[in-house]
């Protein structure tokens, strides 16, 4: 289980606190620039802010910060690509899953360029769960790019993901009907008061 307790963020007139149990998803919505990110970022130790983040009934600092990055792993609604080639960014390439997200392994030698922002988008979950075995997932609108289709089938990974691991999972949107299709708990920030929606 993963744990936030007291946590401040600039734009909020209180403390945020919830708990994620494992296999579970908690929704997050609010307008623009409420600090939805800035919370998840806080929860992955990329960003500092007062508050106690517990995992497994450890607290964050307890965690040595490279581990405590690689269990609690942070999707960034855009993720930087730093080499050329698709290929580049993957330790292995054995088993990606590249089919179960409707990529096919040409793609692997593409130029990073050359991606649409589905593409990107799907490849950097991918990516994610290539470099890391996450024990808690942070999802920053992982489909804001994606057609319908392509949006299910994201969708889908995700919660398998969720249920086969037993993974907490926090998952921002701005689409209360993919809210209401993943999570089963979520919750809209607002200046004064967190609002439970599910």
């Amino acid at each position: 289980m993963i744990s936030i307790k007291n946590v401040f963020l600039d734009n909020l007139n209180y403390p945020i606190s919830f708990k994620v149990q494992p296999g579970h998803c908690l929704g997050i919505m609010g307008d623009s620039g409420i600090g939805k990110t800035r919370l998840l970022r806080v929860i992955a130790d990329l960003e500092e802010s007062p508050g106690i983040i517990t995992f497994n009934d450890l607290d964050s600092y307890q965690y040595d910060p490279t581990v405590w990055r690689s269990m609690i792993s942070y999707l960034a609604a855009e993720s930087l690509w730093w080499f050329d080639i698709v290929k580049d960014h993957f330790i292995s390439r054995n088993s990606l899953n590249l089919e179960k997200l409707h990529l096919q392994k040409s793609i692997l030698s593409k130029p990073v360029v050359e991606l649409s922002t589905g593409e990107r988008q799907r490849l950097a979950l991918l990516r994610l769960l290539n470099h890391n075995t996450p024990e808690v997932l942070l999802l920053d609108e992982p489909t804001s790019a994606l057609d319908d289709n392509n949006t299910k089938i994201l969708e889908d990974y995700i919660l398998s993901l969720k249920t086969n691991s037993n993974l907490p999972v926090i998952w921002v949107s701005h689409d209360l009907n993919q809210i209401e299709r993943v999570s089963d708990r979520a919750i809209k920030l607002t200046t004064n008061k967190v609002i439970e929606i599910i």
